[in-house]
């Protein structure tokens, strides 16, 4: 054999040994490609599903603070309409007949005044307690109350001060102690169902 034919032989024996080898990284690469396409799709799937689920999730959590917000909205308007009912009461309470409201006034200071030597703090707003009626009232219950000169925040009635203790009998104290009792009665006459 010629050194050319010796030459062609290993030529044509290196292309042979080459192209299997060419051919089987082609194989082992349509078998990997194959493999990550089957990978993928399985990531693909779990993904939708979990954006299926997540998606439910985040309407069923949408639905809920929905609902909560819609709750709070009704609460907010309930405690309004409570709030408003214990005002009307307070301008109730404010338009009392004079004979009425006094004799509800004579009762608080009587039942207030302890000692008999208060001072008496009317209400800003408190236009039927006045220093005539305080001496009336000395007079019918021997006592000795002083009207002050100070006064006290509020719609009507008075606070008695003896030293550090003051009788707190305005209105809106007097209502806000009802209130505790009735409120839930209130709550029930309002929005019984």
């Amino acid at each position: 054999m010629s050194l050319a034919d010796i030459k062609a032989k290993i030529e044509a024996d290196a292309k042979a040994e080459a192209e299997e080898i060419i051919g089987k990284f082609r194989e082992q690469a349509d078998e990997i490609l194959a493999a990550a396409r089957r990978e993928s799709e399985k990531i693909q799937k779990r993904l939708e599903e979990k954006i299926r689920s997540e998606e439910t999730e985040v309407r069923r959590r949408k639905k809920i603070v929905a609902d909560l917000e819609a709750r709070k909205l009704g609460l907010g308007a309930r405690r309004e309409l409570i709030e408003m009912t214990f005002n009307k009461v307070l301008d109730i309470l404010s338009q009392t007949p004079d004979a009425r409201y006094l004799a509800f006034m004579e009762g608080l200071m009587a039942e207030g005044a302890v000692n008999g030597d208060e001072e008496v703090l009317l209400a800003k707003g408190e236009k039927r307690v006045s220093k005539k009626w305080i001496e009336e009232f000395n007079e019918k219950y021997k006592k000795r109350l002083s009207l002050s000169n100070d006064m006290v925040p509020g719609s009507g009635g008075f606070v008695l001060r003896r030293s550090d203790i003051n009788v707190n009998c305005t209105l809106e104290v007097l209502l806000r102690w009802a209130r505790e009792d009735m409120e839930a009665e209130v709550v029930s006459r309002l929005f019984s169902e």
